[in-house]
């Protein structure tokens, strides 16, 4: 889901365009948005993890991307639009590298290469299947849908999760590193 959200508008392009009135430069924010929201908050969301516990902010992550992207959905107009889709990808932040610790915790050995191996190939298949599920969602409907699709999806996996995954311990994690004094201070 996570990977399948950067990709899936952009084939809604031109109906949102459309129905939003917008010019070229104007909805390239839509996808542009995600992105930067997501790629901007990866590294700091991982550290999250470490302190809050991977499982709930992937549970949260994927809730607030479902929550987002129903907001995102029912945009009226590209402000409201544009900052549900940095929702989305703020939220996609918390989940993806959280997601991804779950698996390291919970699998091991010969377990653990091939839960990594599927996960590679459903993130990939997530990528690519963005464009072609976007074109079918918005010929059948239009570019709303798109976005509508992720609500069902977080919500089937926030009840499975808190279902059937028990609470990890959180890792041990030391504080952040002191910066070592550079050469030319006197603190050294």
């Amino acid at each position: 889901m996570l990977q399948l959200d950067g990709t899936i508008v952009n084939v809604a392009l031109p109906g949102l365009r459309t129905d939003l009135d917008l010019g070229i430069s104007e909805a390239s924010w839509v996808v542009n948005g995600f992105f930067l929201a997501f790629a901007g908050l990866l590294l700091p969301a991982g550290r999250l993890g470490d302190l809050l516990g991977h499982r709930r902010l992937f549970l949260w992550g994927v809730g607030l991307v479902g929550a987002a992207s129903l907001l995102a959905g029912l945009a009226p107009n590209l402000p409201v639009l544009v900052a549900a889709r940095a929702l989305q990808g703020a939220c996609a932040a918390v989940a993806g590298p959280a997601g991804l610790a779950l698996l390291t915790r919970e699998f091991t050995g010969p377990r653990r290469e091939r839960a990594f191996s599927l996960y590679a190939v459903v993130t990939g298949l997530g990528a690519v299947s963005g464009m072609l599920l976007g074109a079918l969602l918005t010929w059948l409907g239009d570019w709303r849908w798109t976005l509508l699709v992720n609500v069902p999806v977080a919500l089937t996996v926030v009840l499975l999760g808190a279902r059937t995954s028990a609470p990890l311990p959180r890792a041990r994690t030391a504080a952040w590193p002191a910066c070592p004094a550079p050469p030319w201070s006197s603190a050294r």
